[in-house]
């Protein structure tokens, strides 16, 4: 299996640096071919807009949202495909209904479901949505329905995902640098650590968390620099949080006796993506125009290479 897994992430290195894929993504499989090899029958979701897939549809009304997937605004925070739906297709599953439309979408509870918020994050954030804690709390409300069952539980992904609407809210409230450094990061990602054992006690086998990217390099930071060149000292919040991560996940996979966490390098991903283009172009222009299907199909190629679905695993009756 792991074989495999390192000829798909190949694959997609050159699909992606290639052009095979397409950068708009309008060449990107709309149904998945893949069998589902993994032992994987539900994918759960729990986290903000890099997975949202459409909790907040009226958020983004026009295009360029949804232009090349599913051809209109749908709620995903993207032109496309999101990582979400990568995932999802890499398990050779249909991607989560959004929990918001879970009542009208019942035949596809059979897949999992999506309760991620675009905005969201394990505090309070400038966004009036559920956060991390509420979106569990949904989660573990349908388990009481018996919904999904134990055996789905055991059988099941869940992938969580904080990409830094904790960091930028707590920026904007006035907080400065050094407090971000010396105290919120360290906090932030207890609170994360919280939301992943309460997840494990549900009885979910299986958790990925996505590591921070490098966000100096997005947009709202680069602009400053006419998006020539990413931001070394907001990076370093992004090293911090991702070092103080591991250290956490190392501790959680070390005590559990049942459930396996794994982090998925987006930030690796991220900076890989980064140094491409300025290499081919000398800045960051070219990136910040056409990159986000590319960063997407790239978030396969680091999540799964040697990842924890390589197990078999005996599915439900």
């Amino acid at each position: 299996m792991k074989v495999q897994l390192f000829f798909l992430s190949a694959t997609l290195i050159y699909g992606t640096f290639s052009g095979e894929f397409g950068v708009e993504g309008s060449r990107y499989r709309k149904k998945s071919s893949r069998k589902n090899n993994y032992g994987i029958e539900k994918l759960f979701v729990i986290g903000d807009s890099y997975a949202d897939t459409g909790n907040l549809p009226k958020m983004w009304k026009d295009k360029p949202y949804g232009l090349t997937f599913p051809g209109k605004p749908d709620g995903r925070f993207s032109d496309g495909h999101i990582l979400t739906d990568f995932i999802a297709d890499f398990l050779g599953l249909k991607s989560p209904v959004p929990y918001r439309t879970r009542n009208a979408q019942k035949k596809d509870l059979q897949y999992g479901i999506n309760f991620a918020f675009g905005g969201a994050g394990v505090g309070k954030t400038l966004s009036s949505v559920p956060n991390f804690s509420t979106q569990v709390d949904f989660f573990e409300e349908l388990i009481k329905k018996v919904v999904y069952s134990k055996c789905d539980l055991e059988h099941s992904l869940t992938l969580v995902t904080l990409s830094g609407n904790d960091y930028s809210a707590f920026l904007a409230r006035g907080g400065t640098i050094l407090d971000l450094i010396n105290t919120f990061i360290p906090g932030v990602v207890q609170k994360l650590v919280a939301i992943l054992k309460r997840i494990s006690e549900l009885g979910v086998k299986r958790i990925a968390l996505g590591s921070l990217p490098p966000i100096g390099c997005v947009p709202v930071i680069t602009i400053s620099s006419g998006f020539k060149q990413c931001n070394d000292t907001a990076n370093m919040a992004s090293i911090l949080h991702n070092s103080i991560l591991a250290d956490s996940v190392a501790q959680l996979n070390n005590e559990s006796l049942s459930t396996q966490f794994e982090i998925l390098d987006l930030d690796a991903a991220f900076t890989a993506i980064i140094q491409h283009v300025q290499d081919r172009k000398g800045d960051l222009s070219y990136f910040l125009d056409r990159v986000v299907s590319s960063v997407f199909q790239m978030f396969t190629l680091f999540n799964y290479l040697g990842f924890i679905l390589v197990d078999s695993f005996i599915l439900c009756g």
